[in-house]
């Protein structure tokens, strides 16, 4: 068990720090000091090689900058004033690791499979935006508030450190969805799903001008490629993981094998079209979905409204005071993508088709929820169960 108490703040890294992600890892640290919530110092921050040496402010500045001067509704973050003058450390994990106990990676997959290991191996718990590890069956792919249980998984991991994963943005929004259906036992047999995903989604690169000519006006597959697009199978498939239904990849395409062929499977069948539009900020997702027995929607909109969480998780900084808000209309980003500070679901514009369909839309903050501030509630959610904090 690792020991700390209140009056010890854990020593925290933040890896990837001025990318988008990235920066809202910084912004949700100032958020936890104004709120008088932080147990965290920010011990090292890291970036790219051309970035080293320089401070976080000046880095930042840059990018949002290009955003700005790229779309005309971009908003520009500026980066919290007690962190701007702290200077990028070289991504090496011996270095990390002299410095930090806890990680948050915000850090590309490609880098994170190289990285994260060796991180852990050095005994820092890494808390992963990455895809690389998700589908590990002993790393936990975690939505506190669906499966804080599955934080246990680390304990089969065979390193001092650990990796935790958190899921795809788009998983984030609907996921914790399905499982306030379930547990008030309402049978899900399928589910249509269209998102329209925010360019934040994409990170930095969406400041060049020759994607931004393409974007702007504009509805983008930005994921295809040779036929197949990965961010639907994400969104078709991590779900059932922090479900608990599956456990790999390999069982995954097992069980797709078994819907194609029309047989019983452990998966919901998710059929998933994603789409990028030009917002700031905000994924946008609109779910047909089908139950096994007789549902009503205004019954459905009021067991959202009084849903409560696990009282583990409920007391956690990052945890917001509902997971779900209900709004009689659809949501939209430029209104309602901060309820609750980007951690809420917002579910609306709930309708009935059949006595078994109901259609909906979800919005969630896409790098607050979807991403590394999430990521920041699973390590609370490890600090409470592993060293007794909060």
């Amino acid at each position: 068990m690792d020991q700390h108490t209140c009056l010890e703040p854990i020593r925290l890294a933040i890896l990837g720090a001025t990318g988008m992600a990235g920066r809202e890892a910084l912004l949700h640290h100032a958020w936890l000091d104004e709120q008088g919530k932080q147990y965290a110092e920010i011990a090292c921050v890291t970036a790219s090689s051309e970035s080293e040496g320089s401070t976080l402010g000046s880095v930042i500045c840059r990018k949002e900058k290009k955003l700005a001067q790229a779309y005309r509704f971009w908003k520009p973050m500026e980066c919290p004033k007690s962190l701007e003058s702290m200077v990028i450390d070289k991504l090496s994990p011996e270095l990390i690791a002299s410095k930090a106990d806890y990680a948050i990676s915000a850090l590309d997959a490609d880098i994170a499979r190289d990285i994260e290991p060796k991180l852990a191996s050095l005994g820092v718990r890494v808390f992963s935006n990455a895809s690389a590890f998700r589908w590990e069956p002993d790393v936990p792919l975690l939505i506190p508030e669906v499966n804080h249980q599955h934080i246990e998984l680390i304990e089969k991991q065979k390193t001092s450190g650990s990796i935790v994963c958190n899921p795809n943005c788009t998983t984030a929004g609907y996921t914790p969805l399905i499982h306030a259906l379930e547990e008030n036992g309402h049978a899900v047999n399928t589910i249509m799903l269209v998102t329209q995903q925010a360019l934040s989604g994409k990170g930095d690169a969406i400041a060049d001008q020759e994607y931004a000519v393409t974007v702007l006006g504009n509805v983008r597959d930005d994921w295809t490629k040779d036929g197949y697009n990965a961010e639907e199978w994400k969104s078709a498939h991590e779900p059932m993981k922090i479900l608990g239904r599956i456990r790999s990849r390999d069982e995954a395409e097992m069980e797709n094998r078994k819907i194609l062929q029309g047989s019983p499977s452990k998966m919901i069948p998710i059929y998933s079209q994603t789409t990028r539009v030009a917002t700031q900020y905000g994924h946008l997702e609109c779910l047909m979905i089908d139950f096994g027995d007789r549902v009503d929607a205004e019954k459905i909109r009021k067991e959202l409204i009084l849903y409560d969480v696990d009282r583990e998780v409920a007391k956690l900084p990052s945890t917001p005071a509902r997971l779900f808000s209900v709004l009689d209309r659809m949501p939209t980003p430029k209104e309602d993508v901060l309820i609750g500070n980007g951690m809420v679901v917002v579910v609306g514009d709930i309708q009935q088709h059949t006595p078994c369909k109901i259609s909906l839309w979800t919005l969630t903050h896409n790098l607050r929820r979807g991403a590394t501030w999430a990521g920041r509630q699973g390590l609370e959610l490890y600090l409470n169960r592993y060293a007794g904090m909060f």
